[in-house]
């Protein structure tokens, strides 16, 4: 096991922990029950901190360094984010999220007869059948993880998903994953998701599914989506649905599509909104369907 998750490895087997926060050598917090809790530092210096996170990324073949003082990779089911300081931070900042689900089923906390897990079984169904969904949430809501619950009940599917890192994977012999690249530090050889989406789209998918919208690569989604790749699943950022529907409209302007066209092409697309919330355990508050509105692109909440 690498040096830093060796280091961290007491706190990181804490039962239903879902992340780990250093801030400087002295300070580590850890989330469970989406509480967080202080913890002993593990570390005797930032100078050590600093190289054991160096030594991280560099065994994952990433540089962190002046030029590159911030990265993310994933290592043996976590995501490690780190900052170095250089005058970015005043302390060394890693945070670690783990990743995935235990096993390829419905979250824990959709307990069944509950209204999440009804909301749920809708969403796949719907899925199935060829319709689209978009995942909204706020930071932590477990938009990802109900997406890759849903995505687990297409294993006799070709699903193909595009991540930043690595957290939709699912038992499936055809499942691909498709990951962005950061440049190296010559500014060469960077990967968007934008372009992912472009190659997605030659390789025969049943199914896309992208881990968090969030610039160029709507524009070319909602082209797909129009063009005969439906039953697609995204995640996108925005803390209720009246936030998401100024979210999607700032996101197409930067693509430069228009909010009117934007909105004809978001209801044509995808079939329900689902909005993750997260309190004592994930959740799905509410369901929503796109719809035209006097002022644009709505969202219907269905009952």
């Amino acid at each position: 096991m690498p040096a830093l998750l060796e280091r961290l490895q007491p706190l990181l087997a804490t039962p239903s922990l879902t992340d780990l926060a250093v801030n400087g050598h002295q300070s580590v917090h850890i989330r469970v029950a989406n509480e967080w809790l202080s913890c002993p530092a593990p570390f005797d210096s930032a100078e050590q901190l600093r190289d054991l996170l160096i030594d991280e990324f560099e065994l994952a073949g990433l540089g962190l360094n002046f030029k590159n003082p911030m990265a993310s990779i994933v290592v043996q089911g976590f995501r490690i984010h780190g900052v170095l300081s250089f005058g970015v931070s005043p302390n060394i900042q890693v945070s670690i999220r783990r990743l995935g689900l235990e096993g390829d089923h419905v979250p824990a906390p959709f307990s069944v007869g509950t209204p999440s897990h009804r909301w749920f079984e809708a969403l796949a169904a719907a899925m199935l059948q060829g319709r689209s969904v978009l995942i909204a949430g706020g930071a932590g809501s477990g938009k990802t993880t109900i997406l890759r619950a849903l995505l687990s009940r297409m294993n006799r599917l070709r699903v193909v998903t595009l991540e930043d890192a690595p957290e939709l994977g699912f038992a499936n012999n055809n499942f691909v994953s498709l990951l962005t690249r950061p440049p190296n530090q010559d500014g060469a050889g960077e990967i968007t998701l934008d372009r992912l989406l472009r190659e997605a789209l030659r390789m025969s998918p049943d199914r896309i599914a992208v881990g968090e919208v969030r610039g160029d690569e709507l524009g070319v989604m909602l082209e797909a989506l129009n063009t005969g790749h439906s039953g697609a699943g995204a995640t996108i950022h925005a803390n209720s649905l009246s936030d998401l529907a100024s979210r999607l409209e700032a996101l197409g302007m930067r693509s430069g599509i228009a909010p009117q066209s934007l909105a004809r092409q978001v209801v044509s697309a995808f079939s329900f909104a689902a909005l993750a919330t997260r309190a004592d355990g994930f959740s799905i508050s509410q369901v929503a369907k796109p719809v035209l509105g006097p002022s644009g692109l709505e969202f219907s909440v269905v009952s």
